[in-house]
Parts: C-alpha cells; sequence; structure tokens
C-alpha cells in the first residue's frame, strides 16, 4: 500500500479546480450523481460556507492518480471517486497537486483536510489523520522483460530494489522481505527510495535498480505504458490494510464522507469508476472509519 508521508518538506502545490463530474463519463452525470440531501447535512458548515471540497493528492500514480498530458487535468480512479464524493456532498472540487511527502504535514499545518492518494489505513497514521476506508490492494514487483535477475516477490536478496518514499513498501514491506534474506543492507535500501513512482521507474530503465516494488495497479499501468520494456512478477503479495481517504481530525468530515462513498457503493457508481480503470480486483464491500483501530 502506498503513502504516509511522515517527513516535513516545503510545500510545493498545484490546485485545479474542476466541475465535479469531470472525468466521470455519462453514468456521472446521470442523476445518481446529483446532490444527496442525508449526506449534505452530515456536511460541517465551513465546508458547506466554502462550497468547495479540497482534495490532496500526489498525481504520479498512474492509475489512481495522474496529469492526462493532453488536458493537462487530474484523472484516474481517486480523481473520479473524489469528484464523486464531492459532487453528493453538494460541493465543487479541488484537486491540490502535492508532493507525496508533504502530504500528512500539510494535515498537521492546516493546509489540507482531506487526501486522496493511495494512502493505506494503519495505526500509525490514525496517530495523525482518520481514515474512510474504500478499496483493497496487492503489491507486485515490476522488472525489464525477460526478468533477467529472475526477481520475484520472494526472491529479492542482492537485488537493488526501488520503492517510493513514504510508501508502505519502504517502511514495512521491503525491510520485512530483505530480512528473510539473513542480512539487512541499510545503505542499499537507502539508495533505492524515490521521491515519486514516476522516478522510481526512470531509474529502473536506465538500469540503476533491478526492480520496483509498488502496489499492483501501479505496476501494472507502468507495465502497459512501457511499449514492452517491462514486465509484472509476482506472486502478488495481498495488503493486510484497506486503502482509505485521510481526513483531518478535527474537520468533521468523516461522518460526510463515510455516508458519500457508501452511497457510490449502492448507486453503481464506485463501481462504474473502478471499471472505468481497470480496478474492480480492489472492490471493499464496507467501507468503515478507521479500519485498522478495529482489528484486535
Amino acid at each position: 500500500m502506498r503513502k504516509s508521508r511522515l517527513m516535513l518538506c516545503a510545500l510545493a502545490t498545484t490546485a485545479i479546480l474542476l466541475s465535479p463530474v469531470v472525468g466521470l463519463g455519462a453514468k456521472a452525470r446521470a442523476a445518481e450523481l446529483a446532490a444527496d440531501p442525508a449526506v449534505v447535512k452530515l456536511v460541517p458548515a465551513s465546508f458547506r460556507d466554502s462550497g468547495t471540497l479540497v482534495i490532496g493528492t500526489d498525481a504520479t500514480y498512474a492509475p489512481f492518480e495522474s496529469i492526462d498530458p493532453k488536458s493537462h487535468e487530474i484523472i484516474g480512479f481517486d480523481a473520479d471517486l473524489g469528484r464523486a464524493i464531492a459532487t453528493v456532498m453538494g460541493l465543487k472540487v479541488k484537486f491540490v497537486n502535492t508532493p507525496f511527502d508533504d502530504i500528512i504535514p500539510s494535515f498537521a499545518s492546516g493546509k489540507l483536510s482531506v487526501a486522496m492518494s493511495s494512502i493505506g489505513d494503519t495505526k500509525p497514521r490514525e496517530g495523525v489523520v482518520d481514515f474512510v476506508t474504500y478499496y483493497w490492494n496487492s503489491m507486485s514487483l515490476l522488472v525489464p522483460t525477460g526478468n533477467p535477475k529472475q526477481l520475484g516477490m520472494y526472491k529479492m536478496c542482492g537485488a537493488k530494489i526501488g520503492v517510493e518514499r513514504g510508501s508502505t513498501e519502504q517502511t514495512t514491506v521491503l525491510p520485512e522481505l530483505m530480512g528473510k534474506c539473513g542480512e539487512t543492507d541499510h545503505a542499499l535500501m537507502a539508495g533505492s527510495v524515490f521521491s515519486s513512482t514516476t522516478n522510481a521507474v526512470l531509474a529502473l530503465s536506465s538500469g540503476r535498480i533491478d526492480g520496483v516494488l509498488n502496489d499492483a495497479p501501479a505496476n501494472d499501468s507502468a507495465a502497459a505504458t512501457s511499449a514492452g520494456q517491462f514486465v509484472v512478477v509476482g506472486p502478488l503479495l495481498h495488503s493486510n490494510s484497506p486503502g482509505g481517504v485521510a481526513i483531518a481530525k478535527n474537520s468533521g468530515m468523516q461522518p460526510a464522507i463515510l455516508a458519500a462513498v457508501k452511497t457510490l457503493v449502492s448507486n453503481g457508481v464506485y463501481d462504474a469508476a473502478l471499471k472505468k480503470w481497470n480496478l474492480e480486483s480492489i472492490r471493499i464491500t464496507s467501507p468503515t472509519i478507521n479500519w485498522a483501530s478495529q482489528q484486535k
């Protein structure tokens, strides 16, 4: 699972204000995307007064969020779902393109109240923000075509594996996998951490690393757009926590966002977005608040 940025970096953001229904297709413009009165009444007054839901996202992570090269708009599953969430709450949406390392500090500084950027719901992260869960995920390994080093999810010993800074792959998964090799090369791991998935894939392309450990949908997208340069190898490593909308603890938005997500699950818009981005395998059936804290 991807992100929980806990490093305080200088915030560099690009705000994109969009109609709530942009990018969702014909179904998104149908009646089911009208404001839902039951959801609207849960939206705190400060958000209703502003009229806009500001969502932080790191748009370097297709198919969840990326920049369309033609329209220059933020597109992807998270973008579509974020627009739909705003619509049923009776709000417009503004995406703030934020480097992943800056997302969590932006909550602490008050610059963000909501983020959707493939963020896994874990207990440590719940110490900083709350979550409304909306998908499950798996991880895989991206390697050059032909897999010259014959790597796999459980065959990484001695390889230089790239991960995104602040991701669960960096903080938890890779150390556990490398630990099974009988040694942990911290220098190697530190040298294989990148500020974005895009940079990790570029390093793989130039031969500076041997593979990229990432969420399976992101690796699938990288392989599909590589003109045959990369392939994905497994077996898939299923995440032990769902991804969620990150929400500022003092925002009061948790009930409204949970109700919005449940509405989109029940009216079919959620499933349509999953299908559009070929992500049916990550479907969640029961969105909840702070899933991790409910686990024993």
